[in-house]
Protein backbone atom coordinates (compact mmCIF):
# COMPACT_ATOMS: atom_id res chain seq x y z
CA UNK A 1 0.00 0.00 0.00
CA UNK A 2 1.25 3.24 -0.67
CA UNK A 3 2.43 5.75 1.88
CA UNK A 4 -1.05 8.09 1.04
CA UNK A 5 -3.39 4.79 1.27
CA UNK A 6 -1.14 3.74 4.88
CA UNK A 7 -2.20 7.23 6.27
CA UNK A 8 -5.94 7.16 5.62
CA UNK A 9 -5.46 5.30 8.88
CA UNK A 10 -3.46 6.60 11.06
CA UNK A 11 -4.24 9.86 13.37
CA UNK A 12 -1.13 11.59 15.06
CA UNK A 13 -0.21 14.26 17.34
CA UNK A 14 3.38 15.60 18.12
CA UNK A 15 3.57 16.53 21.98
CA UNK A 16 7.17 17.09 21.46
CA UNK A 17 9.19 18.74 18.76
CA UNK A 18 12.04 18.30 16.89
CA UNK A 19 14.90 19.71 15.23
CA UNK A 20 16.02 19.65 11.67
CA UNK A 21 15.09 18.31 8.19
CA UNK A 22 12.11 15.43 8.12
CA UNK A 23 13.12 14.46 4.58
CA UNK A 24 14.86 11.28 4.62
CA UNK A 25 16.24 9.45 1.73
CA UNK A 26 16.07 5.12 1.40
CA UNK A 27 19.13 3.48 3.47
CA UNK A 28 18.44 6.28 6.11
CA UNK A 29 18.65 4.20 9.69
CA UNK A 30 16.74 5.51 12.50
CA UNK A 31 16.97 4.68 15.71
CA UNK A 32 14.19 5.36 18.07
CA UNK A 33 11.98 4.51 20.87
CA UNK A 34 8.88 2.70 20.90
CA UNK A 35 5.76 2.20 23.68
CA UNK A 36 2.47 0.42 21.84
CA UNK A 37 -0.57 0.24 23.55
CA UNK A 38 -3.34 -2.38 22.08
CA UNK A 39 -6.90 0.01 22.83
CA UNK A 40 -9.86 -0.93 24.17
CA UNK A 41 -11.72 -3.17 22.12
CA UNK A 42 -14.84 -0.77 21.69
CA UNK A 43 -12.50 2.35 20.68
CA UNK A 44 -13.75 3.73 17.69
CA UNK A 45 -10.91 5.63 16.35
CA UNK A 46 -12.87 7.46 13.34
CA UNK A 47 -14.63 9.62 16.39
CA UNK A 48 -11.38 10.12 18.50
CA UNK A 49 -10.18 13.89 17.93
CA UNK A 50 -6.40 13.98 17.56
CA UNK A 51 -6.10 16.72 20.34
CA UNK A 52 -7.42 13.98 22.74
CA UNK A 53 -4.82 10.97 21.62
CA UNK A 54 -2.81 11.54 24.68
CA UNK A 55 -5.71 11.11 26.65
CA UNK A 56 -6.05 7.22 24.96
CA UNK A 57 -4.66 4.37 27.41
CA UNK A 58 -4.63 1.09 26.65
CA UNK A 59 -2.41 -2.08 27.45
CA UNK A 60 0.80 -1.90 26.98
CA UNK A 61 2.68 -4.83 24.15
CA UNK A 62 5.92 -3.29 23.64
CA UNK A 63 7.80 -0.13 25.21
CA UNK A 64 11.63 -0.52 24.43
CA UNK A 65 12.97 1.32 27.33
CA UNK A 66 12.79 -1.97 28.84
CA UNK A 67 14.98 -3.34 26.63
CA UNK A 68 18.33 -3.88 25.94
CA UNK A 69 18.49 -0.93 23.58
CA UNK A 70 16.29 1.08 21.36
CA UNK A 71 14.51 0.10 18.16
CA UNK A 72 16.54 0.57 14.48
CA UNK A 73 14.87 0.63 11.12
CA UNK A 74 16.43 1.01 7.64
CA UNK A 75 13.88 3.00 5.20
CA UNK A 76 13.36 1.53 1.89
CA UNK A 77 14.24 -2.15 3.23
CA UNK A 78 10.44 -3.17 2.98
CA UNK A 79 10.19 -3.27 7.22
CA UNK A 80 7.29 -5.83 7.64
CA UNK A 81 4.85 -3.76 9.19
CA UNK A 82 4.70 -0.73 6.92
CA UNK A 83 2.93 1.51 9.34
CA UNK A 84 5.37 1.99 11.30
CA UNK A 85 7.69 2.92 8.88
CA UNK A 86 5.47 5.36 7.76
CA UNK A 87 4.93 7.11 11.12
CA UNK A 88 8.15 7.41 11.79
CA UNK A 89 9.94 8.55 8.45
CA UNK A 90 8.12 11.90 8.62
CA UNK A 91 9.57 12.57 12.31
CA UNK A 92 11.96 15.43 13.26
CA UNK A 93 15.42 14.39 15.37
CA UNK A 94 14.10 14.64 18.97
CA UNK A 95 10.72 15.17 18.28
CA UNK A 96 7.78 12.54 20.21
CA UNK A 97 4.91 11.58 18.82
CA UNK A 98 1.89 9.67 19.37
CA UNK A 99 -0.10 7.95 16.50
CA UNK A 100 -3.37 6.23 16.38
CA UNK A 101 -3.51 3.34 14.45
CA UNK A 102 -6.51 1.74 12.77
CA UNK A 103 -6.36 -1.94 13.31
CA UNK A 104 -6.22 -2.61 9.54
CA UNK A 105 -2.69 -1.54 9.50
CA UNK A 106 -1.43 -4.57 11.98
CA UNK A 107 -2.24 -7.58 10.98
CA UNK A 108 1.78 -7.86 10.93
CA UNK A 109 2.11 -6.41 14.21
CA UNK A 110 2.23 -9.75 16.53
CA UNK A 111 4.83 -11.33 14.37
CA UNK A 112 7.24 -8.08 14.00
CA UNK A 113 6.66 -7.59 17.75
CA UNK A 114 8.05 -11.37 18.68
CA UNK A 115 11.05 -11.10 16.34
CA UNK A 116 11.67 -7.51 18.30
CA UNK A 117 11.30 -9.16 21.57
CA UNK A 118 13.78 -11.75 20.88
CA UNK A 119 16.47 -9.49 19.14
CA UNK A 120 16.03 -6.51 22.25
CA UNK A 121 14.80 -7.89 24.89
CA UNK A 122 16.94 -7.85 28.13
CA UNK A 123 15.87 -11.39 28.58
CA UNK A 124 14.23 -13.34 25.82
CA UNK A 125 12.27 -15.83 26.40
CA UNK A 126 13.10 -19.84 26.05
CA UNK A 127 10.08 -21.20 24.10
CA UNK A 128 11.55 -24.76 23.67
CA UNK A 129 7.86 -26.29 23.39
CA UNK A 130 7.79 -24.39 20.17
CA UNK A 131 10.28 -27.03 18.75
CA UNK A 132 12.82 -25.12 17.03
CA UNK A 133 12.85 -22.92 13.55
CA UNK A 134 9.26 -22.67 11.93
CA UNK A 135 7.31 -21.06 9.23
CA UNK A 136 5.47 -17.91 10.28
CA UNK A 137 2.51 -19.45 9.10
CA UNK A 138 3.18 -22.47 11.84
CA UNK A 139 4.34 -20.03 14.31
CA UNK A 140 0.35 -17.82 13.96
CA UNK A 141 -1.51 -21.48 13.73
CA UNK A 142 0.40 -22.81 17.03
CA UNK A 143 0.80 -19.58 18.87
CA UNK A 144 3.65 -16.97 19.09
CA UNK A 145 4.79 -17.66 22.92
CA UNK A 146 3.32 -14.47 24.38
CA UNK A 147 -0.31 -14.42 25.43
CA UNK A 148 -0.64 -11.07 24.46
CA UNK A 149 0.33 -11.31 20.76
CA UNK A 150 -1.71 -13.97 20.45
CA UNK A 151 -4.47 -12.41 22.05
CA UNK A 152 -4.33 -9.56 19.39
CA UNK A 153 -3.98 -12.68 16.70
CA UNK A 154 -7.23 -13.75 17.76
CA UNK A 155 -8.82 -10.71 18.39
CA UNK A 156 -6.84 -7.40 16.08
CA UNK A 157 -7.19 -4.07 18.26
CA UNK A 158 -6.57 -0.42 17.44
CA UNK A 159 -3.19 0.82 18.98
CA UNK A 160 -1.62 3.55 20.18
CA UNK A 161 2.35 4.09 19.15
CA UNK A 162 4.24 6.48 21.20
CA UNK A 163 7.96 7.33 19.11
CA UNK A 164 11.08 9.37 19.85
CA UNK A 165 13.28 9.86 17.05
CA UNK A 166 16.73 9.55 19.13
CA UNK A 167 19.21 9.33 16.09
CA UNK A 168 19.13 9.33 12.16
CA UNK A 169 22.46 8.05 10.55
CA UNK A 170 21.90 9.00 6.18
CA UNK A 171 23.27 6.62 3.77
CA UNK A 172 26.79 5.56 4.09
CA UNK A 173 27.23 7.21 7.31
CA UNK A 174 27.48 4.13 9.10
CA UNK A 175 28.40 0.57 8.82
CA UNK A 176 25.79 -1.76 7.15
CA UNK A 177 25.25 -4.89 9.12
CA UNK A 178 25.85 -8.19 6.75
CA UNK A 179 22.51 -8.60 5.84
CA UNK A 180 21.69 -4.84 4.56
CA UNK A 181 24.73 -5.39 2.16
CA UNK A 182 24.61 -6.30 -1.70
CA UNK A 183 26.26 -9.43 -3.19
CA UNK A 184 29.36 -7.62 -4.09
CA UNK A 185 29.27 -5.47 -1.15
CA UNK A 186 29.48 -9.18 1.35
CA UNK A 187 32.25 -10.67 -0.99
CA UNK A 188 33.82 -6.99 -0.46
CA UNK A 189 33.47 -7.55 3.60
CA UNK A 190 34.60 -11.10 3.25
CA UNK A 191 38.06 -10.18 1.80
CA UNK A 192 38.20 -6.82 4.18
CA UNK A 193 37.76 -9.15 6.95
CA UNK A 194 40.27 -11.49 6.60
CA UNK A 195 42.81 -8.44 5.44
CA UNK A 196 42.11 -6.79 9.22
CA UNK A 197 42.22 -10.64 10.65
CA UNK A 198 45.76 -10.23 8.89
CA UNK A 199 47.01 -7.72 10.36
CA UNK A 200 45.61 -8.56 13.98
CA UNK A 201 47.78 -11.55 13.64
CA UNK A 202 50.96 -9.60 12.31
CA UNK A 203 50.23 -7.24 15.80
CA UNK A 204 50.36 -10.18 18.14
CA UNK A 205 46.76 -10.07 18.65
CA UNK A 206 45.57 -13.70 17.98
CA UNK A 207 42.10 -13.96 19.69
CA UNK A 208 41.03 -10.54 17.76
CA UNK A 209 42.50 -11.85 14.24
CA UNK A 210 40.42 -15.08 15.30
CA UNK A 211 37.29 -13.26 15.65
CA UNK A 212 37.64 -11.50 12.49
CA UNK A 213 38.43 -14.77 10.35
CA UNK A 214 35.57 -16.68 12.44
CA UNK A 215 33.33 -13.78 10.97
CA UNK A 216 34.59 -14.26 7.45
CA UNK A 217 34.04 -17.85 7.16
CA UNK A 218 30.68 -17.25 8.27
CA UNK A 219 29.70 -14.70 6.03
CA UNK A 220 31.50 -16.93 3.12
CA UNK A 221 29.70 -19.93 4.43
CA UNK A 222 26.28 -17.56 3.54
CA UNK A 223 27.12 -16.70 0.14
CA UNK A 224 27.87 -20.12 -0.83
CA UNK A 225 24.24 -20.99 0.08
CA UNK A 226 22.57 -18.13 -2.26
Amino acid sequence: MSGLGIRRFIKCLTTVSGTGDASYPDGTKLLFHLKTEALPEDTDVSHVAVSNIPQLYGDVIDDSRHWKQPVELILGKQFKLEVLEECVKNMKLGEVTEFLIDKKMLSTYPIVSQTMRKALSKNPPSHDKEGGHRCCGMGIKEGLGHADLDGLIARPRHMKFTVELLKVELPGSYEKQFWEMTDDERRESVSLLRQQGNELFNNKRPVEAGLKYKEAIARLDNLMLR
